[in-house]
């Protein structure tokens, strides 16, 4: 968590970066004295205090531009043994522009300055974004576009409504898959970026929409610039991503008065044969994020920035059959982790099942949960 105060503002100012990344301290260490002066005054802030002032806007813009992009990070004493501390982007200070104006020498690398009770050292920065381990079960792409269900036009246009899309309007899809939903905003008239991590399914994706269409990336740290997109929308992926480094992610692409909406798709079976299958299904599922988390609805309830949330069930009729049902399951990916006695024993009581009831082409509905919210 960044903390700045309006007393922070000369200090960053101060800063002038240089193209290694490092920290730059101007001549005259007038950058030094500046945050030494700032950091001293933080130590004397109550906790409330420290959260950002309205002046830290500004104060991050310049910051960002001083230090390549980088924020300066200035961290209450109580975290940094009873002593404040100023924490810079990564690498050592740099000295004066010119370091023999005052006789100073930069310093070696790996070193860091201390002065006073304080420091610039490397930045503390949040770890790179890491899928949920399940998401290796994601592997045989080709099984999942052929399996999972697809969202159609009545989807698209309940989206439209609901975020206040007008044609042509620049949409994000986040963990796009295959296409699932991509296909029909794409035919729905919505100029839509799709951002997807895995290669393997990138690539249909690509071939699907069109590659000029398809991003790599993640919800944690979307490739996208601050207000590019009115409506970020993510489909039977919400479960997956890091939702308190998502969330501020969606905000950040929005432009101002856009929204979220999260989708969720749940085919029913009302066949004799369902209920058994649910019931082996459960019982042989491990650990999932889509059955543990409190959902979309209260994800976006939580998350400062986003008004009301509306839920909106869109229901269709799709044709499936006894391969497309057993390529459905092994789509899962749990079960597409399970050590390989597990899974052929999963999938073949599946098989034996549907021979029992003498499964063939049948129709049934899906439900097509949105939950959607927009910025306040």
């Amino acid at each position: 968590m960044i903390f700045l105060h309006s007393s922070t503002a000369s200090a960053i100012c101060a800063l002038d970066g240089v193209p290694d990344g490092m920290v730059g301290v101007p001549a005259g260490m007038a950058g030094v004295l500046a945050v030494e002066a700032a950091v001293e005054a933080l130590a004397g802030l109550d906790e409330e205090e420290l959260l950002p002032h309205p002046a830290s806007t500004a104060a991050l813009e310049i910051a960002a531009r001083s230090i390549g992009n980088r924020l300066l990070v200035i961290v209450p004493p109580e975290w940094s043994g009873g002593r404040p501390s100023a924490i810079g982007s990564p690498g050592d200070v740099q000295g004066p522009r010119n370091p023999s104006a005052h006789g100073r020498p930069r310093p070696n690398p790996g070193s860091t300055r201390r002065r006073g009770g304080w420091h610039i050292g490397p930045v503390s920065e949040p770890p790179a974004p890491r899928l949920h381990p399940l998401v290796g079960g994601f592997g045989d792409a080709e099984n999942y576009d052929r399996s999972r269900p697809r969202y159609g036009p009545e989807t698209v246009a309940a989206l439209i409504d609901s975020l206040g899309l007008g044609p042509g309007a620049p949409v994000l899809e986040l963990g796009a898959g295959t296409g699932q939903l991509s296909i029909a905003l794409v035919e729905g008239g919505l100029e839509l970026t799709a951002v997807e991590p895995l290669a393997e399914t990138r690539a249909l994706l690509a071939r699907a929409i069109g590659a000029g269409r398809v991003l790599e990336g993640v919800a944690e740290k979307i490739p996208l610039p601050d207000g590019s997109v009115d409506a970020v929308l993510a489909a039977d992926s919400f479960h997956w991503f890091d939702h308190s480094r998502a969330l501020p992610e969606m905000r950040r692409v929005l432009r101002p008065g856009g929204g979220v909406a999260i989708l969720r798709q749940l085919p029913h079976f009302e066949q004799p044969w369902a209920e058994e299958l649910g019931t082996r299904i459960a019982a042989a599922r491990t650990s999932h994020p889509a059955f543990e988390q409190g959902g979309a609805a209260m994800a976006l309830t939580e998350e400062e920035g986003f008004g009301p949330v509306r839920e909106i069930v869109v229901t269709s009729t799709q044709v499936t059959d006894r391969g497309r049902l057993l390529a459905y399951i092994a789509s899962f990916s749990w079960v597409a982790l399970l050590p390989d006695p597990e899974r052929e024993e999963l999938l073949g009581r599946a098989t034996e099942l549907f021979e029992r009831h003498d499964v063939g082409e049948f129709s049934h509905p899906v439900a097509h949960h949105i939950w959607v919210s927009r910025l306040l």
